[in-house]
């Protein structure tokens, strides 16, 4: 009886989602595309940055879990799958966007500021939460691509 009890737990623990980093809580609800074709995103990290952007947060929304010594320039070579990662100030203020899509041709990314922002940011209890958008789809650099994410995740300590 005991067994069969257990059996039902650890079959009804498969069917949960999975969490891509073990004990991050964050959620992605949206849409990330490139020439129309939805982004396989699966992690958001969330860091302080470094150097000439130590007044910065970079979020990093990725296909593959970023290691703790990935730069975002892991994410423009393709290296962490399908990723967009924004360098924003901590009144969020959008200071980067690289964007790397799979649909893209040429692997690597490209840089574009202006076309996105936040909506409902907010960043309290040690969480950052809100809506990324481009408004619609854009263009650069002869791609196309749009972003319409909620998102929450915890801000580095």
């Amino acid at each position: 009886m005991c067994t069969s009890r257990i059996s039902v737990v650890f079959g009804l623990l498969l069917c949960l989602p999975l969490v891509t980093q073990a004990g991050d809580d964050f959620t992605i609800d949206g849409k990330f595309t490139g020439e129309g074709k939805a982004a396989k995103l699966t992690s958001l990290v969330v860091r302080k940055g470094e150097n000439d952007r130590k007044d910065r947060y970079i979020l990093m929304f990725t296909e593959k879990t970023p290691k703790p010594k990935d730069s975002d320039m892991a994410a423009m070579f393709g290296d962490l799958g399908d990723a967009l990662v924004i360098t924003m100030k901590p009144d969020g203020k959008i200071t980067n966007c690289l964007v790397a899509h799979s649909a893209h041709k040429e692997k690597g990314g490209f840089q574009s500021i202006g076309e996105i922002e936040f909506k409902d940011l907010k960043m309290a209890d040690g969480k950052i939460s809100g809506k990324l958008t481009t408004s619609g789809e854009q263009k650069a650099f002869g791609k196309t691509w749009e972003v319409d994410l909620k998102f929450s995740a915890p801000l580095p300590k």
